[in-house]
This record gives structure tokens, C-alpha cells and sequence, in this order.
């Protein structure tokens, strides 16, 4: 796990502009990004519409840069859902998105984590000879901050 952290978002804040999660943005290959909902009530992180097929590669050129740049950062190629206390996302960094506003009469919390799969995939590898689910490695920080992010949560 390479970060690990709780959102908070007061009433009418929260809206970021879209972004990756990954200083390699669309080249990102190997991590992943986890959310944990602890507001009822709220809308989900934006995600984009169009398949992570589109996104220009390593490879890309500029011609190509430039002509899928502006579907990339227009909101309106975006969508979010209602999520309740437990909800999850869990998704590659080369996924552009970005938060909504907050737009319930309470703090909305996020447990928000960027995961790493070499370390997810190396952990699970050592551990599988001496007892079963290395994976508990990242789920124990996870759930210790949802518990506390969720504490006091209606």
C-alpha cells in the first residue's frame, strides 16, 4: 500500500477536477485505486464513459494526445451513482475521474488508498506457503480506517 487516507468533504464542497491517480496517468499499469464510502446518501466518485481502450498509451503520439485530450477532461463524458455506507470502488489509476460535489447535509467521508499490485502480488506469493489470504496485509489497514472513518457516522 503506498497511501492511505480519509476524504472528508463538508456540504457543497468535494468537486475536483478530472485527474489520475498515478503521476503516469493513462500509462499506469500495475496499481490501483481503493475507495470505501462511509456516507449514506452520497454520489460516487465520476468515472468516464468511454473504455480505458480509449486512453492514448505509452506509445501514443502527439497528434494522438491532442485529439482524445479533451474527451478525457470533459465532465460531461463522466458519471457517478448514489452509494450508501459500505460501498466500494476499486480501479486502476489509468482511470481518469474525479470527486463530486458533496451535495447531502452531512460530511461525506472516504477511506481513499492507492494500492500497488507488484506489492499485492509479491505479498500474496510469500505468504501462500505458511498460512492463507495474504491479501488480509492491505485488508487490515483498510478496514482500521473505514471503522474509524465510519465512527459517528449515522
Amino acid at each position: 500500500m503506498r497511501a492511505i487516507k480519509v476524504l472528508s468533504s463538508q456540504p457543497g464542497d468535494g468537486e475536483q477536477l478530472v485527474h489520475f491517480d498515478s503521476l503516469a496517468g493513462y500509462t499506469s499499469q500495475h496499481d490501483f485505486t481503493f475507495l470505501a464510502y462511509c456516507t449514506p446518501g452520497t454520489q460516487s466518485t465520476a468515472f468516464s464513459r468511454f473504455p480505458l481502450s480509449f486512453l492514448p498509451d505509452s506509445g501514443s503520439d502527439a497528434d494522438e494526445l491532442q485529439a482524445k485530450h479533451g474527451q478525457i477532461y470533459d465532465k460531461r463524458w463522466y458519471h457517478s451513482v448514489p452509494v450508501q455506507t459500505g460501498d466500494i470502488a476499486f480501479f486502476s489509476e489509468r482511470a481518469p475521474h474525479f470527486g463530486v460535489q458533496n451535495t447531502s447535509n452531512r460530511i461525506r467521508r472516504v477511506v481513499f488508498a492507492l494500492v500497488s499490485g507488484n506489492t499485492l502480488h509479491r505479498t500474496a506469493q510469500k505468504q501462500s506457503s505458511c498460512c492463507a489470504g495474504g491479501e488480509l496485509i492491505l485488508a487490515d489497514p483498510l478496514l482500521s480506517a473505514f471503522r474509524l472513518a465510519c465512527a459517528g457516522q449515522p
